[in-house]
């Protein structure tokens, strides 16, 4: 029966993936600044990184070998500070290509972080930042209220994850980060708009 829900959940998280992949790359245009699209593009590495050594782990597959624990830390490193770095860009203002290059930096210090600090201070640091994160647009909730609500019940799930995994509820506990996925994404195609929109809109005043 648990090798049944332990498919299940996979196949869940597979088809999830999936269809992310696909939606993503049609998304990913050049009407919006370089920078911004390799920063989705990371984010959306970091979940198949996750799913991918998760699953190694699950099934025993030889895929990482005996490095499959630094591989998981540092797939949700990469993931929690590549999540960061959206929510940055919602806070921003005037975003330009400079300010996008050095939020590049932030997946690269998530994967060094996650692969050099022990698994349970990575975990920490992750709903640390999403924690501090939520904090903070609950302060200006009046102007970034989507941003709010999508960043709460990712927060939420994250910690049903955290949870999850610390009482060795299995793979259940991957529900969790499905959802925070789905949150996260449903921020960066906000954020797609946003920067669409501020691009047209230098076209229309650089035309005129």
């Amino acid at each position: 029966m648990e090798a049944i829900l332990n498919i299940l959940i996979f196949l869940a998280f597979f088809i999830f993936l999936i269809v992310m992949n696909i939606r993503v790359m049609l998304q990913v245009k050049k009407d919006i600044l370089l920078e911004a699209n390799i920063l989705i593009v990371s984010f959306l590495i970091s979940a198949n990184l996750f799913f991918l050594v998760n699953l190694c782990s699950t099934f025993n597959f030889p895929f990482f070998g005996e490095s499959v624990g630094k591989f998981l830390m540092g797939s949700q490193g990469f993931m929690a500070f590549s999540a960061l770095a959206f929510t940055v860009i919602a806070l921003v203002k005037d975003l330009t290509s400079k300010k996008l290059r050095t939020l590049l930096r932030l997946p690269l210090i998530g994967l060094l972080l996650g692969v050099y600090l022990k698994t349970e201070y990575v975990m920490w640091v992750w709903v640390g930042m999403e924690t501090v994160l939520s904090i903070y647009l609950f302060q200006v909730r009046e102007k970034q209220n989507y941003i709010f609500r999508q960043q709460v019940k990712g927060w939420i799930c994250l910690l049903l994850f955290y949870i999850a995994s610390s009482i060795k509820l299995g793979n259940l506990s991957y529900i969790g980060i499905i959802l925070f996925l789905l949150m996260k994404f449903q921020i960066i195609n906000a954020l797609r708009l946003k920067l669409l929109f501020s691009n047209e809109d230098e076209r229309d005043v650089e035309e005129s």
